[in-house]
């Protein structure tokens, strides 16, 4: 990206595509990191790094946000207020806070709602963030074009990926429990079950092979599900959900189950984890939503992954893999540890004589 081809507008237009979903009352905060200058016209090339989005009734977690987004490697940020009615004020909260934290937000610019047509109105422009100067010049109002023009929301159409929700509620739906079709208590119970019939496969005589074979029948039943399985049949195919259950109770299953991911164009595996998020509890549920997130990053599902690692550490607090992902997708690093997991996965399994490591 280069500052000749930035603009408010457009910017705010690739929101919903890179989000998965329609932010409204929200701040966002996005960094960008500049690469590459050139000396002949001053044009600066930068690419595009996290984005943080702020509920603004809960405004004191910018505080916290502000810390994380400080400890990475951005040279600047860009901030965008999306709520109906005047932002005059929440815009100057925005300033005062960045002084203070010494946040280097470059500018700040609102808008009513992610829409064609919209105006983007420019609340206010920093006078001390260095490595904005060649940007001022596209720092003005704008309007936003229509969505489906965007880079973003074309690629997020040719990869098959589904549309943005209209709301983060909607989006975050499809990865929470379904309590109607399993109750929580009945969820807790299956997944307290599963990780007791792990625990006790590793307590019996057989202990070196019938743990792992949990995990070589797993590979076999994905293999044999129809390509075009759904969430909803996998929920109902008990034994299936039994098998993947069992394999995410243990973390030393759970690693080895990792070689399915990114094995297939076909999303059956996607599906088969978001199932095993909806319907079971704790470990099982944490660690199925962390896998989405590997699954996800393989299949540059971008979307998903931060919205699922979030849940999975919400669900299981101090759950190590998903907190190691989720830095690693702020860094920008979420590719190269889909390779590493996947790469150790298969010395897993080959580990314990598991001899078709990769499914087909």
């Amino acid at each position: 990206m280069s500052t000749h081809h930035f603009t408010p507008g457009s910017f705010l237009a690739s929101i919903p595509a890179t989000l998965g979903f329609f932010p409204q009352d929200s701040l966002l905060l996005a960094g960008f990191r500049i690469s590459s200058s050139s000396k002949t016209d001053g044009a600066v090339t930068i690419s595009s790094g996290p984005i943080a989005r702020i509920n603004l009734a809960d405004r004191e977690r910018i505080d916290s946000v502000s810390a994380t987004l400080t400890a990475l490697d951005c040279d600047f940020f860009l901030g965008f207020i999306i709520k109906h009615g005047s932002s005059r004020m929440i815009a100057q909260q925005v300033k005062e806070h960045c002084r203070c934290t010494e946040l280097p937000v470059g500018a700040l610019w609102s808008t009513y709602e992610i829409a064609a047509g919209e105006q983007v109105r420019l609340e206010w422009v920093s006078e001390t963030v260095s490595g904005i100067a060649a940007w001022k010049r596209h720092f003005c109002e704008d309007t936003i074009p229509p969505l489906e023009r965007t880079t973003s929301m074309r690629d997020l159409i040719a990869r098959g990926e589904e549309l943005p929700e209209l709301d983060r509620d909607s989006f975050i739906g499809q990865f929470r429990r379904d309590s109607e079709t399993v109750p929580e208590e009945q969820s807790r119970l299956w997944s307290w079950a599963l990780e007791n019939k792990v625990m006790d496969l590793y307590d019996s005589p057989d202990k070196d092979t019938a743990p792992y074979r949990l995990v070589q029948e797993f590979f076999s039943a994905l293999d044999r599900l129809p390509q075009d399985t759904g969430v909803e049949q996998m929920k109902e195919n008990l034994g299936f959900m039994e098998l993947i259950g069992s394999c995410l109770a243990d973390r030393r299953l759970r690693d080895m189950a990792i070689v399915t991911v990114g094995n297939t164009t076909s999303p059956v595996l996607y599906y088969a984890l978001q199932a095993a998020a909806q319907v079971f509890s704790g470990t099982i549920r944490a660690n199925a939503l962390t896998l989405l997130a590997l699954e996800s990053a393989a299949r540059q599902w971008m979307t998903v992954v931060p919205a699922v690692l979030s849940l999975a550490q919400e669900e299981e607090q101090d759950h190590t893999l998903a907190e190691l992902l989720f830095n690693a997708y702020m860094h920008g690093l979420i590719g190269d540890s889909v390779a590493a997991c996947t790469e150790a996965a298969e010395q897993l399994c080959s580990s314990v004589g598991i001899q078709r490591a990769r499914c087909s």
